[in-house]
């Protein structure tokens, strides 16, 4: 997820510039850790500015840091919680764990470590779960959002939301 434009206000400014500059080393992996310093400096001049936290997590999730990439997830998510974008990046961050460890898991034989991965993926899961909540309060008629909280209920044991969601998605359909 790139940055989004600034507002015509800032195209005359430095802030302007500066995220263009921002826009160029997210987009360039290869450059990650120039890109997370220039990322780092820019929320440390606006530390209330999610869409820069929710870039950078995006840049360091692609770059394998899963670490920086919730912390920064989760500073925008904190500072936003009511937002699209930051329900959609750490919603989709914990599901995406969620799929790479059960994709784990799926070559394992050992029953304890089996059970251990279960857990870990009920972890990510039910961490997942508020914010495609709150997903299909922005977007009731979003499918994919409803589709994610079919999964997420049924593996929770949350039959009924199970249920009244899978409804409200066959609804949808028709």
């Amino acid at each position: 997820m790139g940055l989004k434009y600034v507002s015509k206000e800032d195209k005359e400014g430095e802030k302007y510039l500066e995220r263009i500059e921002l826009s160029i080393y997210q987009n360039n992996p290869e450059l990650v850790e120039q890109a997370k310093a220039k990322f780092e400096a820019a929320i440390e001049t606006d530390p209330n500015d999610p869409s820069l936290k929710v870039a950078l997590g995006g840049m360091l999730e692609k770059a394998g840091d899963m670490e920086g990439a919730e912390r920064y997830y989760l500073e925008a998510y904190e500072l936003t919680p009511e937002s699209l974008e930051a329900n959609f990046s750490l919603g989709a961050f914990y599901i995406n764990k969620a799929a790479q460890l059960s994709s784990e898991k799926n070559g394992l034989t050992d029953e304890k470590k089996v059970e251990e991965f279960d857990e870990k993926i009920l972890d990510m899961l039910k961490k997942a779960y508020p914010m495609m909540v709150k997903l299909h309060e922005l977007q009731p008629n979003e499918r994919e959002w409803l589709s994610q909280l079919v999964t997420i209920t049924g593996n929770l044991g949350k039959d009924e939301e199970m249920e009244a969601y899978g409804k409200k998605l066959g609804e949808l359909s028709k």
